[in-house]
């Protein structure tokens, strides 16, 4: 009972981590293309420009939708076949 709980509590931090991964990286790309794009001007500091406020929104989505599709969609699937 007990490496059950515990296979449990690995499976959800794995899920924990690959969720934060996903949306920090999509958050990089953003931020990443949008600089390339049209550079911020020198006296703004980073947090008032449109690119890190885009990149954060894109983050906060991609990890939204990976929580959705790891702990919704796959349980579901799996259960299904």
């Amino acid at each position: 009972m007990v490496e059950i709980e515990q296979a449990q509590r690995d499976r959800n931090l794995n899920t924990s981590i690959a969720i934060v991964g996903i949306g920090l990286a999509t958050s990089q790309i953003a931020s990443s293309v949008i600089v390339a794009q049209q550079t911020p001007p020198k006296d703004i500091p980073f947090y008032q420009t449109q690119a890190f406020w885009c990149s954060i929104g894109t983050g906060a989505i991609a990890s939204l939708v990976f929580w959705i599709i790891l702990t919704k969609i796959l349980p579901w699937l799996r259960h299904e076949i």
